[in-house]
């Protein structure tokens, strides 16, 4: 198994029965409580105004270990695996939810070394959120 400079997302809230047990639309109270969410679906402000609309942003004190709260969040129920680069190295962990939805953390995006959540709805079970990418940025104090 390869190592992570990044740290593990941890394995809480992750279905240990070898399938998924839970659609991401279950994880949704906790989401609005702790994260915010538009009546639309999305879970951050649109990205710098401009762009498609389900590129979003997530300003915080603590990008990462933000991101892991929503990836762990959202993914509770889920099968979690790492994302593996050519080197063995870890570069993110993936969850597969009930229905087949997919969420992926990257700590650092390679293009602007933002940590992302991409979220990518592909069940018709899943209501009251849509496909998003957040990236997660420091917010100046």
């Amino acid at each position: 198994m390869g190592k992570s400079s990044y740290g593990f997302p941890g394995l809480r809230n992750v279905s240990h029965t070898g399938r998924p047990t839970h659609y991401i639309s279950s994880n949704l109270k906790s989401i609005k409580k702790n994260f915010g969410m538009t009546d639309s679906g999305y879970i951050a402000k649109k990205y710098k105004d401009k762009g498609p609309s389900d590129r979003r942003t997530f300003l915080s004190k603590d990008p990462i270990n933000s991101a892991k709260r929503l990836f762990r969040t959202l993914g509770r129920g889920g099968i979690q695996k790492p994302i593996k680069g050519k080197d063995g190295v870890i570069k993110g962990w993936t969850r597969t939810m009930k229905g087949g939805d997919i969420i992926t953390y990257r700590p650092r995006k390679s293009s602007d070394g933002s940590t992302v959540i991409d979220i990518n709805i592909i069940s018709k079970h899943t209501v009251g959120v849509k496909s998003q990418k957040i990236h997660f940025y420091k917010k100046e104090v």
